[in-house]
C-alpha cells in the first residue's frame, strides 16, 4: 500500500514537472509590446475592463438564476440584463471617445485587430439582445443558453500565477546583473 502511494505520488510529481516545463517554455515566447503595455495601462482600457467584468458577473449570475428553477426570479432577471445593456453601451462610448482620440496612421496600424474587435462586439451585442428577448419571455433555458455565452465571451484572460512569478524573477535577475556590473 506504501508503495502504491509513493508511485503514485511519483507519477502526480513527474506529470506536474513537466507541465511546470512546459508551460516555462510558452512563457518565453511570450513578450508584450510596449504600446500594448501602455494601451493596457490607460484610464480607458480600465474602464472597459470594469464594465465588461461588470457583465460577466451579471450574466454568470443569470446562469445560474435560470439553471435552478427554485432560485429563478423574472424581476432580478430583467434587472440583470438591464444592467448588461447598460455596461454594454457605456463600454461602445468610452471606445468610440478613445478612438476619436488616435492619430490616423495609429488607427491605420490597428485596423486588423479592430476588426476582429468590432466582429466580436457585434457577436456579443447579438447574444445581448437574445438574452433580453429570453428574459422577456420567461425562457430559462435560452436565458441560460445566452448567458453561458456571454459569459465565456468577456471572460477576462487572467495571468497565471507562474507567469507573474517569472516576471518577479526576471525582474529580480535583472537587479542581480546590475549588482554584478557594479562590482565589476
Amino acid at each position: 500500500m506504501k508503495i502504491k502511494t509513493i508511485s503514485i505520488v511519483a507519477l502526480f510529481m513527474f506529470l506536474m514537472a513537466g507541465s511546470i516545463f512546459a508551460q516555462d517554455g510558452k512563457m518565453k515566447d511570450m513578450k508584450m509590446n510596449p504600446e500594448m503595455m501602455k494601451m493596457m495601462k490607460s484610464p480607458h482600457h480600465k474602464m472597459n475592463m470594469a464594465y465588461r467584468h461588470n457583465i460577466h458577473s451579471f450574466a454568470k449570475v443569470l446562469k445560474h438564476m435560470s439553471k435552478d428553477g427554485n432560485t429563478y426570479n423574472a424581476r432580478f432577471a430583467k434587472d440583470a440584463v438591464n444592467e448588461i445593456k447598460r455596461s454594454s453601451k457605456i463600454m461602445a462610448k468610452i471606445h468610440k471617445n478613445h478612438m476619436s482620440k488616435m492619430d490616423a496612421d495609429k488607427i491605420a496600424k490597428m485596423a486588423p485587430m479592430m476588426a476582429n474587435m468590432k466582429k466580436k462586439k457585434a457577436e456579443l451585442d447579438n447574444r445581448i439582445a437574445a438574452l433580453d428577448r429570453s428574459v422577456k419571455a420567461g425562457n430559462k433555458a435560452d436565458i441560460n443558453s445566452h448567458a453561458t455565452a456571454i459569459a465565456k465571451m468577456t471572460r477576462m484572460m487572467k495571468m497565471g500565477k507562474k507567469h507573474k512569478g517569472k516576471m518577479k524573477m526576471d525582474k529580480m535577475h535583472k537587479g542581480k546583473q546590475k549588482m554584478h556590473k557594479m562590482d565589476n
